[in-house]
C-alpha cells in the first residue's frame, strides 16, 4: 500500500506511518523525539507533538544564575524559534529536568551527563533539591506537554543508560526512592500533578506575563480557561527571602487569591511558614497582591 501513491524519500515515509497510526488509531497522541525541534514534524510530517530540549537547556542556565527571568520567559508560551509556529498548546513537548539524553551516559558518565539535581550540587544539597522542586511545578505549569524521566521524582543521583551496570553506579537505586529525600520530592510530584489535573487553565493555550522583577530574580504569569480557572504562577529564582506578606506581584486581576502549591513548604522539603497557607490576598489598588515569597520557589495561586 505505501508504494500507492507515497514518494520514495524518508520523509514520505514518515508521512504515511503517521497517516496509517491516526487512521488505525485515532484517538492516539504520536511524539516525535526529533531534535533538534522544527514546526514541520507537526505541520508537515504528521506527529501531535515534537520534543523541544531547549526548554531543558534555558530552565538550566536561569539555575545557574544567567539571566533567570528572561529564560524562564522564554520557555513559557508554545512558539520559541523564530519563524517556527506551532498550533496548539500541546505541540511540544518540554522536560525541564530532562530527559534520557540529558540524563543519561553510555560512557561511563565521562560525557558529564547527569541527572538534574547532581548538576547543583547532588540530592544532599539543599539547593540542589530546591532547584529541582522548582523545576517540576514550572513544568507541570507551563504551556505545552509536560514530561519527567524517571528519577527526577525521587532526586536519583549520577546518571542512568540501560547497558551493563559494570561499575554499579548509573542504574535506577531503589534504596534511595523511599528514604527521606525521595519521599519529600515524590510528594512534591505528586501534589503538582494534582495540581495540573484541577486546574484545566493550566492545560488551555492562555499565557499572560504580568510580572517581571529583574532586580530579584522574579517572574510571575497567568493562566486562565474561558470557564473561569485562573492560575497565578510566581517564581523566585533567587536568593531573596521575602516574607511578611510584603513582596507584591502584579497580576493583572481584580479579586481574591488562594495559594495551591508552594514548593518551599515544609511537606516538600522547605521549611514551616515559608509560604502563605490560610492567607488570601486580595488585589490592591496598585494591581498586586502582596506575598510571602521564599527563595528559590515557585508559589501557585487560584483566583477565588
Amino acid at each position: 500500500e505505501y508504494n500507492r501513491g507515497w514518494g520514495n524519500d524518508g520523509w514520505s515515509f514518515m508521512q504515511y506511518l503517521t497517516y496509517k497510526a491516526k487512521e488505525l488509531f485515532p484517538a492516539k497522541y504520536l511524539i516525535a523525539e526529533h531534535l533538534p525541534e522544527h514546526d514541520s514534524i507537526v505541520s508537515s510530517a504528521g506527529f501531535h507533538a515534537t520534543w523541544y530540549k531547549r526548554a531543558y537547556d534555558r530552565f538550566r542556565q536561569a539555575m545557574n544564575g544567567n539571566n533567570p527571568v528572561d529564560n524562564i520567559k522564554s520557555l513559557l508560551g508554545k512558539n520559541f524559534e523564530p519563524g517556527q509556529h506551532y498550533p496548539n498548546n500541546y505541540s511540544l513537548v518540554k522536560y525541564l529536568l530532562g530527559s534520557h539524553d540529558e540524563c543519561g551516559d553510555n560512557d561511563s558518565g565521562k560525557r558529564g551527563h547527569r541527572y538534574f539535581v547532581e548538576h547543583f550540587g547532588g540530592r544532599d544539597n539543599w539547593h540542589a533539591r530546591a532547584k529541582t522542586r522548582l523545576g517540576w511545578v514550572l513544568n507541570i505549569a507551563i504551556q505545552n506537554t509536560p514530561m519527567l524521566f524517571m528519577g527526577n521524582e525521587c532526586l536519583m543521583w549520577g546518571y542512568w543508560h540501560d547497558g551493563g551496570d559494570d561499575h554499579g553506579d548509573h542504574r535506577f537505586d531503589w534504596s534511595i526512592a523511599g528514604d527521606h529525600h525521595g519521599i519529600l520530592m515524590r510528594r512534591l510530584v505528586s501534589a503538582a500533578n494534582a495540581v495540573r489535573w484541577e486546574h484545566p487553565a493550566l492545560r488551555s493555550g492562555h499565557l499572560q506575563v504580568t510580572h517581571e522583577d529583574y532586580q530579584n530574580n522574579v517572574l510571575a504569569f497567568k493562566r486562565w480557561n474561558h470557564e473561569g480557572d485562573v492560575v497565578l504562577v510566581v517564581v523566585n529564582s533567587g536568593e531573596e527571602n521575602f516574607a511578611h506578606h510584603k513582596y507584591g506581584v502584579r497580576t493583572d486581576q481584580a479579586g481574591r487569591w488562594q495559594q495551591i502549591l508552594c514548593t518551599q513548604d515544609r511537606d516538600y522539603g522547605g521549611w514551616e511558614g515559608a509560604g502563605n497557607a490560610y492567607y488570601q490576598p486580595w488585589a490592591q489598588g496598585d494591581g498586586k497582591i502582596y506575598i510571602n515569597l521564599p527563595k528559590w520557589s515557585v508559589v501557585m495561586f487560584k483566583l477565588l
